[in-house]
């Protein structure tokens, strides 16, 4: 629980009040963090003895049929709409794809949303939780999400209806379970244990992006607006 300091007041608490629940809580914080991160980065690896460590693959990893190198160039929305089509080629759904970006990116599709007279629609749809912004492409609508734990110049064009965690339970246990461990002297230790992979359904449901600039260009150019007869504006007829 810590030890109190300064002043001693009369059935003054220690804060936080469980030094236990409060390690675990910011344990569990980490391990969600590390979760995410995996799913997005993972590098798969089966143990072959006791020593080894089961790792699970992640979705940049995975996604190997319908990739785009940018070449340094920013993402707009003809390139979305070109990964949407490998999509539909290799005869996977096109529906509700979500691009999985970060902020550079998503500024850039917004940019060239704006250059092209076309719209952004926040938080149109929530998906698993998600709230998720969206752009019409000629092939169908494709929603957006600011994501985290990707690298620079990397973005993904998402099936998140087939992607789902998978768990290896512990028998009477459970999944992520906390139990104590020796006890050495006056300390006690504790460790939290669980295992979970990524189920990224079949990898050519989904595109990945790499290449990308990490650099915003901001429009260098606004729409242009063209009125008929302009000539005859402030007229009056007879």
């Amino acid at each position: 629980m810590g030890t109190l300091s300064g002043i001693n007041v009369a059935e003054q608490q220690a804060n936080p009040m469980s030094e236990l629940d409060f390690q675990v809580a910011a344990k569990i914080q980490k391990v969600n963090r590390d979760i995410e991160y995996t799913f997005i980065n993972g590098e798969y690896n089966k143990a072959t003895s006791d020593s080894a460590v089961n790792k699970t693959r992640g979705l940049v990893n995975a996604i190997t049929s319908n990739t785009m190198a940018m070449a340094k160039k920013p993402l707009g929305l003809w390139d979305i709409a070109d990964m949407v089509k490998k999509i539909y080629g290799a005869n996977a759904p096109t529906d509700g794809l979500v691009l999985w970006c970060d902020a550079v990116t998503l500024f850039q599709v917004n940019a060239d949303a704006v250059q092209n007279g076309l719209t952004v629609v926040p938080a149109a749809r929530e998906i698993n939780g998600i709230a998720l912004s969206s752009v019409v492409t000629p092939i169908g609508v494709v929603y957006l999400y600011l994501g985290e734990c990707l690298s620079a110049g990397t973005a993904m064009l998402l099936n998140l209806d087939v992607l789902a965690p998978v768990y290896q339970p512990v028998p009477g246990k459970g999944n992520f379970f906390l139990e104590p461990l020796a006890k050495t002297g006056a300390g006690e230790k504790y460790q939290l244990f669980g295992q979970i992979g990524l189920d990224h359904g079949p990898e050519w449901y989904h595109g990945k992006f790499t290449g990308i600039s990490t650099t915003f260009e901001k429009p260098t150019y606004s729409r242009s607006v063209y009125v008929a007869n302009a000539a005859d504006i402030g007229k009056t007829t007879g």
